[in-house]
């Protein structure tokens, strides 16, 4: 039974939810319909990659300014709004040069709204009962993911490829509204400082992120899976097409492992707090491995679907806990922000940029099967590195 949003995670909650929903249509149909307007695969990679690249040094700057002031829903709020707008603008485009405009723009105007959620999330749960908190978060992200793949893929079936950009960026619009009723937790912000003080402040907040020697090595650690991730995020739904997926088809592959994800989050919180972070991102590393390996080696549908079906819901929930709450065991509670946007910008920001980059030239040069033959190589690289990985502060 799906427990009902209240309390202080109440809001927070909802805007997890509708910024998973939100991100769900924009994720697997954009490269769809950047590929049905002419685009090549080294394009495509190159479109994709361009929010994350300016996104890597903006969204840092953003993080640290919220956490040197204390606020962070002015911050959220900006973020839902820009990805609305750029992805409306998205629509009224056709050419490859546009298209990488726009994505330089929203990546420099676009704070990273989940870690400023997640840390105002940790910010309200006890320090044993992370794993709780997040998986009931976690949990509505998923449900959210899938409702909207759901809907987005009928609206696909039934108009076209740009309805699902539309419904995105409603639901983005949707959020920044969701945003407007988080509460600010004024009694953790520091007192007013000056201009100066505040630049000052944010620099040394993310000089003093940037040195944690735990953090840069599971960051480093995690460098071939999300590179991996990202690879195959962008190159899954055209690896469905090319194997005669219809797009109604093609969301509910996506939808179905989320709604299955959904259970999983309601039931691991326990499990993700009793024990060692790095054991879960093993776990969920060599599953990812062995996903990849099986999508490169087949093409039907159906068995994709149930590859997918199979690993998704437990790969990416003990993957995604393990990461959040790891970054929050490693940096102080004053540096929850930055060190949740700093691993976000990490693993979907220069990892999103440099797999979706490798995957399309991979990709151009043998093919997407090799592709992904190759990317399960890389989830197990970091299978074996995050036997390494430190934890606690």
């Amino acid at each position: 039974m799906l427990p009902s949003i209240k309390g202080n995670t109440g809001f927070l909650r909802l805007v997890g939810f509708l910024e998973a929903a939100g991100w769900g249509p924009l994720v697997i149909y954009f490269p769809i319909y950047l590929e049905n307007n002419g685009l090549s695969y080294p394009q495509i990679g190159a479109v994709i990659a361009a929010p994350m690249i300016t996104g890597m040094f903006a969204s840092m700057v953003w993080s640290s300014f919220s956490d040197s002031i204390g606020r962070r829903k002015p911050f959220m709020i900006q973020s839902a709004l820009s990805i609305s707008i750029f992805t409306f603008l998205a629509t009224i485009i056709s050419s490859f040069e546009w298209f990488l405009v726009l994505g330089i723009l929203r990546g420099l105007l676009t704070p990273l709204l989940e870690g400023l959620t997640v840390a105002s999330l940790f910010s309200v749960s006890s320090h044993g009962g992370m794993g709780r908190t997040f998986g009931g978060y976690a949990m509505w992200k998923s449900l959210g993911w899938a409702a909207s793949l759901m809907v987005s893929s009928i609206l696909v079936q039934l108009l076209d490829i740009k309805s699902a950009l539309y419904a995105s960026s409603i639901l983005f619009l949707m959020t920044a509204v969701s945003a407007l009723q988080v509460p600010e937790a004024v009694e953790d912000a520091p007192p007013a400082v000056g201009r100066d003080a505040v630049k000052v402040g944010s620099l040394k907040i993310m000089y003093d992120v940037l040195r944690e020697r735990r953090m840069l090595f599971f960051l480093l650690a995690s460098l071939p899976l999300y590179a991996a991730i990202n690879a195959a995020i962008t190159f899954f739904p055209i690896r469905l097409k090319a194997s005669g997926t219809s797009p109604l088809l093609v969301g509910l592959i996506f939808a179905i492992p989320a709604l299955l994800e959904v259970f999983t989050f309601s039931k691991i919180g326990g499990i993700v707090d009793a024990t060692k972070k790095k054991r879960l991102l093993v776990l969920s590393s060599a599953i990812y491995s062995l996903e990849f390996l099986l999508i490169g080696a087949l093409s039907e549908p159906l068995f994709l679907l149930l590859v997918y079906s199979l690993s998704e819901p437990l790969a990416w929930p003990f993957l995604f806990s393990a990461s959040s709450i790891l970054v929050s065991k490693i940096l102080p509670p004053q540096k929850w922000a930055t060190g949740q946007t700093l691993y976000r910008v990490w693993a979907w920001s220069f990892l999103s940029m440099l797999g979706s980059l490798i995957g399309g030239f991979i990709s151009g040069i043998l093919g997407l099967s090799a592709m992904f033959f190759i990317m399960s190589i890389l989830a197990a690289t970091s299978c074996l590195l995050f036997t390494f990985v430190g934890e606690g502060y």
